[in-house]
């Protein structure tokens, strides 16, 4: 996505995030249901998005801010509203509006939080399907307006609402789990190309294009500017302020 804070296009930006090297722990959204089963539960967490979805997008959001809500903005601060609703006097309840009024927002949200943070790349089909399922949604509405004016046109408009209504929520529900399962092998310190590439890529100073950031060594301290744009603060950086 390629927008700086306030939701403002930045051709740099753009070309910086089409060089992210890293990919999702779990492979395509799709398949995300059969990534290790046994060791990820990753259907369970697809079932537990489906049954409780602004939960689910609730805990994503607060688990990839690092769980420091000083640091929340609406919609991760990829949209121009965001910064100005209040956020820094209730960011709790203001995330849960966010989820409940705001629900795929919020869950593409966190989404390209996560890729600006760790430096992952959507694949060629992760970018097809959500294409489709967004087309999707265009056509439902087209179609809707259509059946306003012919009656005869309403059980068509119907069906394609129940297909397209299925295929977004089938899809936000594998994305949740993509997300989860991510961050599980993000906290675990199990990302050797992770080193806070969210900051140096909103600062303009990210890696060589195409090459993930070098291993982290234990012990080792980060330096570098605070993130902007609502992006989370790494624990290395949050050891330093303290």
């Amino acid at each position: 996505m390629p927008y700086k804070e306030g939701g403002r296009y930045d051709q740099k930006v753009h070309e910086m995030r089409n060089g992210f090297a890293n990919k999702w722990e779990s492979g395509d959204i799709i398949v995300t249901p059969c990534h290790k089963p046994c060791e990820t539960y990753a259907p369970c967490w697809c079932l537990a998005s489906v049954v409780c979805p602004c939960c689910m997008s609730y805990n994503m959001r607060y688990r990839a801010l690092y769980n420091r809500m000083d640091n929340y903005q609406c919609c991760a601060g990829y949209m121009p509203c965001s910064g100005h609703c209040g956020e820094s006097s209730a960011p709790e309840v203001c995330l849960a509006l966010e989820t409940v009024c705001c629900f795929s927002q919020s869950v593409l949200s966190t989404r390209f939080l996560l890729q600006d943070d760790l430096r992952i790349q959507n694949s060629k089909c992760d970018n097809c399907l959500m294409a489709f399922a967004f087309c999707l949604q265009q056509l439902s509405c087209i179609c809707d307006i259509i059946a306003m004016f012919d009656r005869s046109f309403e059980d068509a408009a119907n069906l394609i609402d129940l297909i397209s209504d299925l295929v977004f929520c089938s899809m936000c529900a594998c994305m949740q789990a993509q997300h989860k399962i991510q961050l599980d092998v993000r906290d675990a310190g199990m990302m050797p190309n992770y080193n806070n590439p969210s900051s140096s890529l909103m600062n303009g100073s990210p890696a060589s294009a195409g090459q993930p950031y070098p291993p982290m060594q234990y012990g080792q301290q980060q330096y570098g500017p605070p993130p902007v744009m609502g992006q989370p603060v790494p624990p290395q950086q949050q050891a330093m302020q303290m």
